[in-house]
């Protein structure tokens, strides 16, 4: 996620915050958005990390292309496994931000019910 957009769901989360004047509602409105800016973060990460692994293996197969017969074979291997691995690296990513704004939202939810 872009600074722009982090600025963007915190002013949200600050301006709703400033509606309230429940300071449990207020706290709640806050976890949720950290929740979120690490969220964003985390996949933010994984994205760039995948990115450059696909990068490479673009490299990989563009020497594929010029090579023969088993450097061929062996660079295109070594190409489709970054691929692989950039996917898995997203994956995880996603996984892993989606858990962290599952646990702000329950830890949000929480504190507003006691």
């Amino acid at each position: 996620m872009t600074y722009a957009k982090i600025a963007t769901v915190v002013a949200a989360a600050l301006s709703l915050a400033a509606c309230s004047t429940d300071p449990t509602e207020v706290q709640a409105d806050a976890i949720e958005a950290a929740g979120d800016n690490r969220a964003d973060a985390v996949q933010a990460d994984a994205n760039a990390r995948s990115q450059a692994l696909i990068s490479q293996a673009e490299t990989i197969e563009a020497e594929a292309a010029q090579a023969t017969g088993y450097t061929r074979k062996q660079l295109e291997v070594r190409s489709e496994a970054l691929r692989k691995e950039a996917n898995l690296i997203r994956k995880q990513g996603n996984a892993q931000g989606d858990a962290i704004e599952t646990r702000a939202e329950a830890d949000a939810k929480d504190l507003r019910s006691r």
